[in-house]
């Protein structure tokens, strides 16, 4: 498996500079979004501070968000109070960062994805009949990471690995397959962005 790095040449974060995030910007990510993965399956792009788009640049994001390039994840970060577009916000799939809102997290999932390799063989008979579920609440425990660690090359090395699990899933791949894949691919992550793993 090729991991992420912070030069991955599949991922790349868009910030303000310093303190907007212009149309140009927009344009360049566009243009790198329609040429194919080079490393991964999935081009990864992170827009931190969403609401620092401006109008021209919130304008020029509608189309790919409503007609995104194939094997690309585009995910936006912003606060609740943001200015962002209605027509834009209407294309995102919208996952609240306040702890109220966010479903609640099977423990299974941290402590799966912060052991290493040989405990997750343990831990793998607790998951194996609750698949979908496993893969949809690291989904949601990703993106929480996402949002506290939008630089982190682990976390979207394991946004990658969740998004190829669940691809894997809707094939009906051999369950046991799609066991050493995530078993042996998800990187060993922190319980939270404060601790270390293991």
């Amino acid at each position: 498996c090729l991991k992420w790095s912070e030069t991955s040449p599949d991922a790349t974060v868009i910030t303000g500079q310093p303190s907007s995030i212009k149309i140009d910007q927009i344009r360049q990510l566009v243009h790198w979004l329609v040429r194919k993965p080079i490393q991964h399956d999935h081009k990864l792009a992170i827009i931190h501070q969403a609401q620092q788009l401006t109008l021209a640049a919130q304008q020029a994001l509608l189309k790919t968000l409503e007609e995104p390039p194939a094997n690309c994840l585009l995910i936006l970060t912003a606060p609740p109070n943001h200015q962002l577009l209605p027509t834009l916000i209407s294309r995102l799939m919208i996952i609240p960062q306040t702890s109220t809102d966010l479903p609640e997290i099977d423990p299974l999932i941290p402590q799966f994805a912060s052991q290493p390799v040989a405990q997750r063989w343990q831990s793998w008979s607790e998951i194996q009949a609750q698949l979908e579920d496993f893969l949809t609440q690291l989904q949601h425990w990703l993106h929480q990471r996402l949002l506290a660690q939008p630089d982190s090359a682990a976390v979207l090395q394991a946004v990658q690995v969740q998004l190829t699990a669940q691809s894997y899933l809707k094939a009906q791949v051999n369950p046991q397959l799609l066991a050493d894949y995530l078993i042996l691919h998800l990187p060993v992550l922190a319980r939270s962005p404060g601790q270390s793993g293991g």
